[in-house]
């Protein structure tokens, strides 16, 4: 499985632009992420993502913080790291952002379909990384599948599934 996950994007142009990328690749889930947004607007962004991906494939939100107000009953929610260790459990969470050993015990309370565990190589963003090992070893420490993310193109997909991995994820693979 492959997961895009949006960039920071500017305005609607970017985001289609950023679409018409990723609809090149069999994506089972888009992840609409922009540290810029209001909940409401990335639900309006998950709204016009919905009307330009596959009907297979999940537009999930997100957001920097949850909101207290309801959730509509059609989102999906993606936890960052932060909200990760705030969490109850919530139909609405679909999956989690996880980066050692203590993020993955707390997302294994939840009821989620998937966690990312990054960063498994190195980025300009994150210089310190785990390794395709450390990977491997807390992967397994995982009660739900999980995504690869971090310094990864499409062509790594065979690697992250030999070491444990259900699929990769990413954002400048689809623009490189």
């Amino acid at each position: 499985m492959i997961h895009a996950i949006t960039p920071n994007f500017d305005d609607e142009h970017q985001f289609l632009q950023f679409i018409s990328l990723v609809n090149k690749h069999p994506i089972s889930h888009f992840i609409i992420r922009n540290k810029n947004l209001t909940f409401d607007e990335l639900l309006r962004f998950r709204d016009l993502a919905i009307k330009h991906l596959p009907s297979k494939v999940k537009a999930i939100i997100n957001p920097r913080k949850i909101s207290h107000q309801p959730i509509p009953s059609n989102t999906l929610v993606h936890l960052n790291s932060s909200n990760l260790l705030n969490a109850s459990d919530n139909k609405k969470w679909i999956s989690a952002s996880c980066h050692n050993e203590e993020e993955i015990l707390v997302a294994n309370e939840l009821s989620l379909e998937f966690i990312f565990l990054s960063p498994v190589l190195q980025t300009a963003k994150y210089p310190s990384y785990l390794g395709w090992e450390n990977f491997a070893t807390l992967a397994k420490e995982s009660k739900h599948p999980v995504v690869a993310l971090g310094g990864l193109t499409i062509n790594c997909l065979e690697k992250a599934l030999a070491y444990g991995a259900s699929g990769i994820a990413g954002i400048s693979m689809f623009s490189s």
